[in-house]
């Protein structure tokens, strides 16, 4: 089992492409994460937030929806793939760990890449977990 999938089972939901719910960019009300068609063809993970006339956020572009996977983080904090030696070498870890608290969206691909995606209060940044 993929560490994602164990981080989705602890917070409770198996792993899935079904919508999940929570308050990904914390204003206060709940958003909804969910796969959706793209521009131009594929898959993107979009999260729509709650609050009235906002515009849907896409967190990733996919690039294998058969393998691909998402849901709520189990909170902790969690080493980076940086943290863990992985990435191009030479270059600087910028976060060697990232705490997970409230609702944070977690997303991968089976038996590979996985990511959780911060908000920053602008947008979601992609920090891998693993590579």
């Amino acid at each position: 089992m993929s560490m994602m999938a164990a981080m989705l089972m602890m917070a409770g939901a198996g792993a899935a492409t079904a919508p999940v719910t929570g308050d990904f960019d914390r204003d206060g009300t709940p958003d909804v994460a969910a796969i959706e068609d793209a521009p131009g063809g594929g898959k993107q993970l979009v999260v729509k937030p709650g609050r009235e006339g906002a515009l849907p956020l896409v967190v990733v572009l996919i690039d294998q929806p058969e393998t691909f996977h998402f849901g709520k983080a189990a909170p902790g904090t969690y080493a980076t793939a940086c943290g863990k030696g992985l990435g191009p070498a030479g270059e600087p870890c910028a976060r060697s760990a990232v705490s997970v608290e409230g609702d944070t969206l977690s997303y991968g691909t089976d038996e590979s890449s996985e990511a959780v995606a911060i908000w920053t209060g602008a947008a979601f940044e992609r920090v891998w977990l693993s590579d």
